[in-house]
């Protein structure tokens, strides 16, 4: 791969990365991203895009793994064997840090999951068929049409209605 090797248990200054999971016949063209993200995995009924801190890990099993963040903690430098052994949010429980965890089986199944804390925001919808999972809202399609707050909506966010003692 002409990606850099980057060493996924240790913090790094990456402080904003880009992912996009997309999911179904619509998605398997190429063509149907267009915004400049690379290909990390393009398989039929599947293509994973990232920017920033992405590490495939090797298991021994007929599935591929992939890291986008940082992890840290006792349970980071054991992951290729947790992976191997344990479910997926076995897995994210035991670690630490802001990621995304997704693995691959040989049929094209993927499972997802973000940090058990919500460090990383991660967004999802259905659409022609498939889905779209993604770390940000401009990276859903359709996501480039919030472009202006719903004031009523921003109000009732920001209100704090009743009293409270001093």
């Amino acid at each position: 791969s002409d990606r850099p090797s980057v060493p996924y248990f240790e913090n790094s200054i990456d402080a904003f990365m880009k992912l996009r999971i997309l999911c179904g016949p619509s998605f398997a063209k190429p063509e149907t991203a267009g915004d400049g993200l690379p290909p990390i995995l393009q398989i039929p009924q599947l293509r994973i895009e990232a920017s920033g801190q992405v590490k495939e890990i090797s298991l021994r099993s007929n599935r591929r793994a992939f890291l986008f963040g940082d992890i840290f903690g006792a349970g980071a430098k054991d992951i290729e064997a947790r992976l191997e052994s344990q479910p997926l949010a076995s897995c994210r429980d035991s670690i630490e840090g802001r990621f995304a965890l997704v693995t691959v089986d040989e049929n094209g199944v993927c499972d997802i999951c973000a940090d058990r804390h919500g460090k990383l925001d991660l967004y999802h919808t259905q659409v022609d068929g498939g889905a779209v999972f993604a770390t940000t809202l401009d990276l859903l399609p359709g996501g480039n049409h919030f472009s202006a707050f719903d004031p009523i909506a921003l109000a009732h966010v920001l209100c704090v209605y009743g009293s409270r003692p001093p």
